[in-house]
Parts: structure tokens; sequence; C-alpha cells
């Protein structure tokens, strides 16, 4: 496997107000991406997720870091 980033189906909700959607990504060694947007989209809440902070709504698979 070369991603070192693999995130599948994740959803993420502040009580019943949705702010990510069955978000995929997946980051191979060498890429780089940018993540963007207006205030309040999510893109801290996508952070908080990736640091283990908040934990994803059902469905989700684990994200997983250099494929652990």
């Amino acid at each position: 496997m070369n991603n070192i980033l693999t995130v599948e189906d994740l959803s993420l909700a502040y009580g019943s107000k949705v702010v990510i959607n069955h978000l995929n990504l997946a980051l191979k060694r060498g890429e780089f991406k940018a993540i963007i947007g207006e205030n309040g989209v999510g893109k801290t809440t996508f952070i908080r997720a990736l640091l283990g902070q908040l934990t994803p709504q059902g469905g989700c698979a684990p994200i997983l870091v250099f494929g652990t």
C-alpha cells in the first residue's frame, strides 16, 4: 500500500447538523493536498477527526495513517 493516509466514508455531525458526509480521501507518499473552503464548512472538523479528537458517525472505516 502506497497510501500514507486513507479515509473512507467519513461522516461527522454536530447534533443534527451534518458537516462532513461520506468523505473519501487517499493520500500517497509525495502528494500534496490543500484543505480550503469558506468558514464553517468543516475544515477544522476534518482535521480534528484525523487527530482522533472527534468520533466519526457510524459506518466509517477506520482512518489509516501509514496503513495502521
